[in-house]
C-alpha cells in the first residue's frame, strides 16, 4: 500500500513544482521590468538580487516561504516596492499552495 501511494505523492509534488514555477517566472518577470525601467531603485535591486536573484532561488524562496524555512512577508517585502498586485499574489500563493496543495 505504501508503494500504492508514490503514485499520488509523486504528482502532488509535480503540481506543486508547476505552481512554483509558474508564481516564480510571473514574480522574476515584474523584478526584470521594473528595474529594468526604474535602474536607480536600490531596494529593490538589493531585495531581488536576495530573495530572487536566479530562477532556482527564486523557486527556493517559494518553496521556503511555504514550508517555514523563512518568513515570507521578508521575502515578499523586494516586489510589494514594485506594485501592490504582487503582493496580493504572493498572498495568493501562500495561501492556495498551503492549503489547497499541501
Amino acid at each position: 500500500s505504501i508503494l500504492q501511494s508514490l503514485g499520488a505523492l509523486s504528482w502532488a509534488l509535480l503540481l506543486l513544482l508547476i505552481i512554483m514555477y509558474l508564481f516564480t517566472v510571473f514574480f522574476m518577470q515584474g523584478a526584470i521590468m521594473y528595474m529594468a525601467d526604474h535602474p536607480e531603485s536600490s531596494v529593490v535591486r538589493t531585495g531581488v538580487g536576495t530573495w530572487y536573484g536566479t530562477l532556482l532561488d527564486a523557486m527556493y524562496t517559494l518553496l521556503a516561504a511555504i514550508t517555514g524555512g523563512i518568513d515570507w512577508t521578508e521575502a515578499v517585502e523586494p516586489l510589494e516596492h514594485i506594485s501592490i498586485l504582487y503582493r496580493i499574489l504572493w498572498v495568493f500563493y501562500v495561501v492556495f499552495v498551503v492549503i489547497g496543495v499541501m
